[in-house]
């Protein structure tokens, strides 16, 4: 999800963006966190962006989504 003022990457829909700090909190609403709906490359650029290594990101995948 992007900030509509900014362009700026959004991981979770927060109060406000950290990148321009307009409030962002009528996106909520949009937010997808369907698990039917979220794909493994969704999952993988989630985890990515969090911060977590190539190591982490495949276990999570194998151990939470049954993804391997």
């Amino acid at each position: 999800m992007f900030c509509p003022f900014c362009g700026g990457n959004l991981h979770v829909a927060l109060s406000y963006c950290g990148s321009c700090g307009k409030n962002i909190q009528f996106l909520r609403s949009h937010q997808d966190n369907d698990p039917e709906t979220t794909t493994a490359d969704d999952l993988i650029m989630k985890y990515f962006t969090e911060g977590h290594s190539y190591e982490v990101i495949r276990d999570f995948l194998a151990a939470k989504h049954n993804i391997s």
